[in-house]
């Protein structure tokens, strides 16, 4: 894939790849052909060492295919790579957002839209409290939406957090695929808690914005990879309170306190079809944060801190008179419906009373008869 009128991306990412020009002299030093002194009637010893394996030509040529295969790193380009610093790796998934969103996406304001997604070139620091302990993390820049605020106000941000980036130096260890040959990273233990870290931080300072999930582009050298991160309904109770509660709540199969995590493959920027699936996977997390938005039916209002809870207190009086009003409806209707009911029960029974008395009236008509047939 190119990318148009990148040039900013494409010195970023030479500038992630190549050594300079002091690694290229030593590099070079190092692999330039040394002849050993050879002295008259020497014999290496080492011929005469028959070899363990079955052949060392055999071993040599294996080594030679795997060391071929494409796309493959060797020892000496890994290690100039780890020596490059963080900041190249921030420096170009930087730009590779930035030229994505500029020229991937249609953001055309003059077509009537009042929003827009733009890579975040600051740093964004978070701080939170847990169990009287105060915690910061800090991001590497990431994706944020902004809304424009009116006629000659310029723009404001609506959400900082749609995706951060945490960049890392080259990993020391990569896995190569045998069936492919691909390259990439191995994540340690320690960059995934840092990962999870950096996560929990940013949504616990901003739950009002962000909901339930956070996205993070992980990025080492030139390889990135998309996590997405899902807290659970009670994972909030449970990281806030002590440990004997927290005990509580895990055995408890009816809550939800963990964190769900998905992870893309890794995609290496130096190669075009590695460029081609982070954009499809970018543009697909934009699409999915517009599905959000549109399901919690936000529309122009920007999320402020403190709004969200007058917010729902406002709503909670409306529905609680509306409650209400639909409360004292029903037992109108009720009341109706049982005086009606009341009343036919009235009538009915007056029905009843009335055929009794005739009854008793024909009975004593018919005794009256009887006894007048008597006395005759």
């Amino acid at each position: 894939m190119k990318i148009p009128n990148g040039g900013t991306f494409w010195a970023a990412l030479s500038q992630a790849v190549r050594p300079q020009v002091h690694e290229a002299a030593e590099r070079w030093e190092s692999q330039r052909k040394k002849t050993a002194f050879k002295k008259k009637d020497f014999v290496d010893p080492l011929k005469h060492i028959p070899p363990s394996s079955a052949s060392s030509n055999s071993s040599k040529g294996s080594g030679d295919d795997y060391g071929d295969s494409p796309g493959e790193l060797d020892e000496d380009e890994h290690d100039e790579r780890q020596r490059k610093p963080e900041d190249i790796t921030v420096h170009l998934v930087r730009c590779f957002l930035h030229h994505a969103l500029a020229f991937c996406l249609d953001q055309r304001v003059d077509a009537g839209q009042d929003m827009e997604v733009r890579a975040t070139l600051e740093r964004c620091r978070a701080e939170v409290t847990i169990n009287d302990a105060k915690i910061t993390a800090e991001d590497d820049g990431g994706i944020c939406r902004m809304r424009r605020a009116g006629p000659g106000r310029g723009w404001k941000t609506e959400n900082a957090f749609l995706a951060l980036i945490e960049a890392k130096r080259a990993f020391q260890g990569i896995h190569c695929d045998e069936k492919t040959g691909n390259v990439e990273p191995i994540v340690s233990d320690r960059t995934l808690a840092q990962y999870l870290g950096e996560a929990v931080i940013t949504w616990m300072a901003n739950r009002k914005v962000v909901g339930q999930d956070i996205f993070l582009i992980a990025a080492t050298n030139t390889y990135v990879r998309f996590v997405h991160f899902r807290f659970g309904a009670d994972y909030h109770t449970y990281i806030t309170a002590d440990e004997r509660a927290q005990k509580r709540l895990i055995k408890n199969p009816n809550r939800d306190t963990c964190v769900h995590m998905q992870c893309s493959d890794w995609f290496d920027l130096n190669q075009g079809q590695g460029r081609e699936d982070a954009l499809c996977l970018l543009l697909a997390l934009l699409r999915w944060h517009d599905v959000q938005l549109a399901r919690r039916g936000l529309g122009g209002q920007v999320e402020r801190q403190g709004n969200g809870e007058e917010d729902s207190e406002d709503e909670d009086e409306n529905d609680n008179g509306d409650d209400n009003e639909n409360d004292s409806g029903d037992e109108k209707n009720n009341n109706s419906d049982d005086e009606e009911v009341d009343s036919d029960d009235q009538e009915d029974d007056s029905d009843d009373e009335e055929d009794e008395s005739d009854d008793e009236e024909d009975d004593s008509e018919y005794e009256n008869e009887d006894d007048s047939g008597d006395s005759d």
